[in-house]
């Protein structure tokens, strides 16, 4: 058996832990450590003396003109059509798993891994499905919803049955001793910074003020910028009579659009560029749940397939968030069905 795998090795505690158990499960671990962006130039150093720790090899590349371009760039673009993307989403398609499946074909290896907590199985048909972690407070099934079964099938996740305090006292016991501060964080281009002085920064990022209104289109005060708003923010609004929500960002007219709490939730969203983990449109659409942001809750939904790799999504609950540019993720129980982007 080729036991050969290429782990993502970040510098955190749940890579170190994922490389421990492939290593006891009897799979020889090659480490990646990618250079995405400067913070990850800081810490090479921290990945090399884990990789000596953890006594495997450690490749590192380079690959900041690639994320840039695959990454950064189609980020600035959503912003600046008033979107509002999920880079770490579609990071782990086309740069992680693209390099670990790239790398692993260049030394031999069968298979991939890297520390999210999710669950890769094969059903009766042959077919790779996506799962839930184990472990509802660490389940990172949602942020993977945007793999295939060419990335499934060649994928193995070692912490998908584990919560956060078995991975902590696997580290102990094995005397990797890895502080909560330097796990991974999401959208770490940004070094510390928000995304609005980050696009001002490096894509000449300017807006013009433009009209806050309520939805009857009484006029209310003037906002800076539509990018400084997400549907369902209450704060940085103006004082009114009752608590203001974002309710819709309209580009047309560079128009705000705020309303009360009463107003915010809808039942019914668009979603396109879905993406089926099974490669095939899913024909059982029973009992559907949906989540539209990573740390939401899902809720049931009917789905009404369209043309084109869209579909009109309809909750039995209002939802507040909902947000162009995000992405709303499908699931059957436990199984991740796919992912559409948020119309």
């Amino acid at each position: 058996m080729n036991n050969k795998v290429v782990l993502g090795l970040s510098g955190g505690v749940d890579s170190a832990v994922a490389a421990v158990l492939l290593k006891q499960s009897g799979y020889k671990v090659h480490g990646l450590y990618l250079i995405t962006c400067p913070a990850y130039e800081q810490g090479i150093d921290k990945a090399e003396t884990l990789a000596r720790q953890l006594a495997i090899p450690l490749t590192i590349l380079d690959i900041q003109a690639d994320f840039q371009q695959k990454v950064i760039l189609p980020f600035a673009q959503s912003y600046y059509t008033c979107q509002t993307p999920s880079p770490c989403m579609e990071c782990n398609r086309v740069i992680k798993w693209h390099y670990l499946l790239n790398q692993a074909d260049t030394i031999g290896a069968r298979y991939v891994a890297t520390g999210h907590y999710a669950r890769v199985m094969q059903n009766e048909a042959g077919l790779f499905e996506l799962h839930k972690g184990l472990d509802p407070n660490k389940d990172q099934s949602y942020m993977l919803s945007c793999l295939s079964q060419r990335e499934l099938t060649r994928t193995l996740l070692p912490l998908g049955t584990l919560n956060k305090h078995d991975v902590r006292t696997i580290a102990e016991k094995n005397g990797l001793n890895i502080p909560e501060s330097e796990e991974s964080q999401d959208l770490c281009f940004l070094h510390g910074t928000n995304y609005r002085d980050y696009l001002k920064e490096h894509f000449d990022f300017s807006e013009s003020p433009g009209p806050i209104k309520l939805s009857d289109g009484t006029l209310l005060a003037e906002h800076d910028g539509l990018s400084a708003y997400t549907i369902g923010q209450r704060k940085g609004l103006p004082a009114f009579k009752h608590a203001l929500f974002v309710l819709e960002k309209r580009p047309s007219d560079n128009t705000l659009v705020v309303g009360g709490l009463e107003e915010l939730g809808q039942n019914t969203f668009s979603v396109h560029a879905i993406n089926w983990i099974s490669g095939q449109v899913a024909l059982n659409l029973q009992n559907i749940h949906v989540k539209i942001r990573y740390r939401a809750t899902s809720v049931p939904c009917e789905i009404s397939l369209g043309e084109k790799n869209q579909a009109r999504i309809h909750t039995f609950t209002p939802l507040r968030d909902i947000t162009p540019g995000q992405f709303a993720v499908f699931y059957q129980d436990d199984r991740v069905l796919g992912s559409g982007i948020i119309s």
